[in-house]
């Protein structure tokens, strides 16, 4: 399909586009694709050594997004095959919100180096950007079906989730978008093989979803108040979901056991909450500083 550089001159109907997505410099782009590599879900993204595929799920139809680095341009390439150019727009907002490209890293880079134990973290990976999803209600499933088992074995419920419940569309070629609450609540909690107290936190989730309770226009604190009214749903599960589903900077994930165990491998001097209390107002960064100070697949 030829590219067309301004879908707006169309009405409706399948385009592709080729585009950029600008950004202020420094980008961890390599920090970004280590970190949606290692949580890929087959059938809806694929990462190789420069670029990141998905599939996402828009409000006139699907999309398949290609984005690369365009080094020394401060912005990155992106590639949308649309199903309907209306969707241009909503795409973008999507895409930017998950590599979090509107932050200022000078600003977040700035504070976290008062921190000792932050500084040489960010000198040795400065512009790192908090890797979201397309929306809350993929956030809050990868929260839920991820909490203490490994990375693995959360990817196992969804990939099983995403084979069950999802419908392939030759829109996207090979990859579908991450189900919505629509596609998912009628089907249950069959998907997941996990303890009776996380599938009925499960239970709770998608009721909550198909009452329009994780939409991702809503305010990031009517999300985190409505999934803290559900049974079996945490801190630790809310501001994981606020981070990614939202992009929220100042999480407080102070309950992560991973980040306890990172700190303790570079320090025995400070504690996880004075750590993160001295990081705010940009305390997802710190986290994300921490998860990745050793190798993903080490944790």
């Amino acid at each position: 399909m030829p590219a067309d550089r301004d879908p707006r001159d169309r009405v409706g109907g399948p385009v592709t586009v080729e585009t950029t997505l600008e950004y202020e410099p420094p980008l961890d782009w390599q920090g970004l694709l280590d970190w949606y590599r290692y949580h890929a879900l087959d059938g809806v993204e694929v990462v190789d050594d420069d670029s990141y595929r998905l599939a996402l799920a828009l409000p006139h139809g699907s999309a398949l997004v290609e984005l690369r680095d365009d080094p020394g341009q401060d912005r990155l390439a992106a590639r949308l095959e649309l199903a309907d150019a209306a969707d241009h727009d909503a795409a973008v907002a999507v895409l930017r919100r998950m590599l979090d490209l509107d932050t200022d890293p000078a600003e977040v880079d700035a504070h976290l180096r008062t921190v000792p134990v932050l500084a040489p973290l960010v000198a040795r990976r400065p512009g790192i950007r908090l890797p979201g999803t397309p929306t809350p209600f993929e956030a809050v499933l990868r929260a839920v079906t991820g909490q203490q088992v490994s990375v693995a074995a959360g990817l196992t419920q969804l990939h099983r989730l995403v084979a069950e419940v999802g419908t392939p569309s030759a829109e996207v070629g090979a990859l579908q978008p991450f189900p919505g609450p629509a596609a998912v609540h009628p089907f249950g909690t069959g998907w997941y093989h996990g303890t009776r107290s996380r599938r009925r936190a499960l239970e709770g989730v998608l009721d909550l979803a198909a009452d329009g309770g994780l939409d991702p226009g809503l305010d990031p604190e009517t999300t985190g108040a409505a999934l803290h009214a559900v049974w079996g749903v945490g801190a630790w599960t809310v501001a994981s979901t606020l981070m990614r589903g939202h992009g929220a900077a100042d999480v407080d994930l102070r309950g992560d056991r991973a980040l306890v165990v990172a700190l303790e491998r570079l320090t025995s001097e400070v504690d996880l909450p004075d750590v993160l209390r001295a990081a705010s107002p940009w305390r997802s960064y710190a986290a994300l500083h921490l998860w990745t100070a050793r190798p993903l697949g080490s944790r």
